[in-house]
């Protein structure tokens, strides 16, 4: 393979790829999949054995299927309770032992559980310490307020 120079973007391997699969928007699944399978080709063969081209071709064509997925298959964050629940299962634990281990009462831990009790910053710090995570893990993720229309109004002015 011939060596990489400085500046060298465009090749034959680069031009090649787009001819098999443009780098424009996605538009289906149906095109996720032949971009999916492009990149893990690519990944495949080692970035160390990609010409300058093809590391842009990946660049992008990563970034067009990352916008894609985003905005087609967005995942939901999990609230603080889910991921509690997830945990005491994938830990094989149970929520005794759990509120046990992490000294939180026993009813606080059930009625987190239930629904009916926020946990509290001390809450979360207890049971990351007892899972052995960050604490982060548990803090929700701020909404996104959506703008006042007297606002967008406002803005328009």
């Amino acid at each position: 393979m011939k060596k990489k120079k400085a500046g060298e973007i465009i090749d034959n391997a680069y031009f090649e790829l787009v001819r098999r699969f443009p780098l424009k928007p996605i538009a289906s699944d149906r095109e996720l999949d032949r971009a999916i399978q492009t990149l893990n080709e690519l990944v495949d063969r080692g970035f160390e054995n990609l010409t300058h081209g093809e590391e842009a071709y990946l660049d992008v064509l990563s970034d067009l299927v990352e916008k894609y997925e985003n905005a087609q298959h967005s995942i939901p964050d999990a609230s603080p309770v889910e991921m509690l629940k997830f945990f005491i299962e994938d830990r094989n634990a149970n929520q005794r032992a759990v509120a046990l281990g992490s000294s939180i009462a026993i009813s606080t831990m059930s009625e987190i559980l239930a629904g009916r009790r926020r946990m509290n910053l001390e809450h979360m710090q207890k049971l990351a310490a007892f899972f052995k995570i960050d604490v982060s893990v548990f803090v929700p993720k701020p909404k996104h307020p959506k703008t006042s229309s007297r606002k967008m109004h406002a803005a328009k002015k």
